[in-house]
């Protein structure tokens, strides 16, 4: 799985362009998400923009995470449209992970 974040100077030239091949999303990562959405509400539109606001303040730790070097400051450089993709594959990896140590545990 490649990971590509672009950091932009003057919103339109990219700047910088950091990869990453894999990444291994932390269990109290998983955990930290798992508290803040709430399942049944996911139908509903004043739900999620609470929910997203309630993860606002992990996307940088986690961005970190991934992409090693990276600043509070390029994060800001960056476009939040390009995130999303990057977040879906995390978590579609994350998760294919937990079901392949659940498949392989017998159970």
């Amino acid at each position: 799985m490649e990971l590509k974040l672009n950091i932009y100077k003057n919103n339109k030239e990219i700047e910088k362009t950091y990869t990453a091949n894999e990444f291994d999303l932390m269990w109290g990562t998983v955990e930290d998400f798992l508290n803040i959405i709430d399942i049944d509400k996911v139908d509903d539109k004043t739900a999620i923009q609470k929910i997203i606001l309630s993860i606002l303040p992990q996307i940088k730790p986690l961005l970190k995470q991934i992409f090693p070097g990276l600043t509070d400051s390029e994060i800001r450089c960056t476009k939040a449209k390009e995130l999303i993709p990057i977040f879906v594959s995390v978590f579609k990896y994350s998760f294919s992970e937990i079901n392949s140590i659940k498949n392989n545990s017998g159970n």
